[in-house]
Parts: C-alpha cells; sequence; structure tokens
C-alpha cells in the first residue's frame, strides 16, 4: 500500500471519524433522493444541482414552494422513513 492509500485508511483503522468527501456527500444524498417513491436518478440529480443536498433541504424546499412534487413523490417523501425501513423477517 502507497502513502495516499494508507493516509486515507489510517482513520478508518484508528477508528477515527471519516469525513466525507464531496463525492461521498453527493451519491449519499442522490441515493437518498432515490429512496423517494416515484424519484430517479434524474430528478435526484437535478435536486443536487439545484443545491438541495438532503432531505431535510429539499423538504423545506417543498413547504417553501421552491420545488414542486408529484402527488407520488410527495407521499414517497411523507412515507420515506417507513417506506426504507427494513422489513423484519
Amino acid at each position: 500500500i502507497g502513502p495516499k492509500i494508507s493516509s486515507l485508511l489510517r482513520p478508518i483503522i484508528e477508528g477515527d471519524d471519516v469525513q466525507l468527501t464531496p463525492l461521498n456527500e453527493r451519491r449519499a444524498a442522490i441515493k437518498s433522493f432515490i429512496g423517494i417513491y416515484g424519484v430517479g436518478p434524474v430528478q435526484a440529480t437535478s435536486w443536487w444541482q439545484q443545491g438541495i443536498h438532503s432531505l431535510g433541504e429539499l423538504r423545506r424546499a417543498v413547504e417553501a414552494k421552491k420545488i414542486s412534487l408529484r402527488r407520488d413523490q410527495q407521499l414517497g417523501l411523507d412515507l420515506y422513513d417507513d417506506l426504507n425501513q427494513p422489513v423484519p423477517v
């Protein structure tokens, strides 16, 4: 392992908090947006490009009427936590 990879792995191995890089933040946000029923990658990426980087920011934008959602997307956002919870076996 080279010095660059070693420096990236050190915080993980030592148990320190790992800071998300901007690319990882983008991926995490888009993944959470895609978790909303009726939202695909194109819509999720569009929200990111508009400066909406979290579900909380999306909810605030919808409440402020900066973003409009279709009915299925609004229900998906309202029920996000319930719909994305694993089903117990």
